[in-house]
Order: C-alpha cells, then structure tokens, then sequence
C-alpha cells in the first residue's frame, strides 16, 4: 500500500511550506511493515519511481495520477482502492438521490463480504474462493450499471466524473478478487499516516 500525504514544512526562514511524506505499508494482513519516506517535500512521479526501482509485486494505490506509470511495469501488479471510487458517489449521493443509492449497494455488498471474511478468519485459499463466488458477480453487475448510466449523465457532470473516474480504474479496482493476499481499498496506509 502506497500514499503521499501533506505536512507543514519549516525549512526557510520566517514561513512554513506545504510538503508530502510518502509512505507505504506491507500489505500482507500479519506484517506491520511501515516506511515514510521524505525526499524534499516532492510529490512527483520520480520520487514514486525512486522508492519502487527494483521492486517486484503488487502495489495499491489511490487514483493520483503519477501511479499510472506503474501500469507500465511488468513485475508490477497495481491494485486500486474501492474506497476512493466509493467516496467519489458518496460525496454527491444528495445530488443524485435516484441513481446514488444503486451504486453505493453494491459497494455495501462488497464490503459486507470482506467484513465477514474478516470476522470468520479466513484463510488466505477461502478469501480468494469467496470473492470468486460472490464478490466477482457483483462487480460485473456494477460494471454493467455504470457502463450504461454513464450515457445518460453529461462527462462533465459530478455523477459522469464519478462514474469516468472508477470505469477508468476498472481493471485495478477488480484485481483485489485475483489473490487471497490482496485488499479491497487501500485504507491500511491511509490509517497508518493518523
């Protein structure tokens, strides 16, 4: 799990500055592997690239756009966060009470599986058979409401953005259901920066 977050930087004399902190947790669910890194208070694609050269695996992150080279890097397996895609409906449902709704249920329904995976204990084998089973069923009916409601909303309307931001991710929104190991959202390194 990856993220950049912004901290207040005195460095100069007289004010302070708006700068990031990258951080990254271990995504296996017994590791609490965690590394901030600060380079300058930089956001940019170098400083991601930097801290992943070499590296081999999966990385989760959010929807900011330096990550879209990792697309590009065969031994890398990039996931996206559901949370993102989730609050960007959340945060206009009063706009959208008819359609809204639609789309956070399935959300829910995704969710409330990994809840209970997570209760129960499951193993690593069941959570990937689980998702499999129920969880794939649901993205693709999800999948099918979005691609057909984002001809009915202007691009440039909150709801068309919403839907243009998780359809553009689709594909690494899903990958979480490939591997038992994977998250849903990338919420372990956001909680990790409180």
């Amino acid at each position: 799990h990856m993220d950049e977050t912004t901290i207040k930087v005195n460095d100069r004399e007289g004010s302070t500055r708006k700068a990031y902190l990258w951080d990254m947790v271990d995504g296996c669910p017994k590791s609490k592997g965690l590394f901030f890194y600060y380079r300058e208070g930089s956001r940019s694609q170098e400083v991601m690239q930097l801290m992943l050269d070499g590296y081999k695996g999966a990385v989760q992150v959010d929807g900011y756009k330096v990550y879209e080279s990792l697309a590009h890097k065969k031994d890398i397996t990039v996931l996206n966060c559901m949370a993102h895609a989730r609050r960007k409906f959340e945060n206009i449902k009063d706009k959208y009470p008819q359609d809204i709704p639609h789309i956070l249920h399935y959300f829910s329904i995704l969710y409330q599986i990994e809840a209970n995976l997570k209760e129960r204990k499951a193993s690593i084998g069941e959570i990937q058979k689980e998702r499999e089973e129920k969880s794939k069923p649901i993205l693709a009916s999800m999948e099918h409401w979005l691609r057909q409601k984002i001809y009915e909303v202007t691009p440039k309307s909150a709801l068309g953005e919403a839907i243009n931001y998780t359809l553009t991710r689709w594909d690494e929104l899903c990958t979480y259901i490939t591997n038992g190991i994977y998250q849903i959202d990338n919420n372990p390194v956001e909680r990790s920066i409180r």
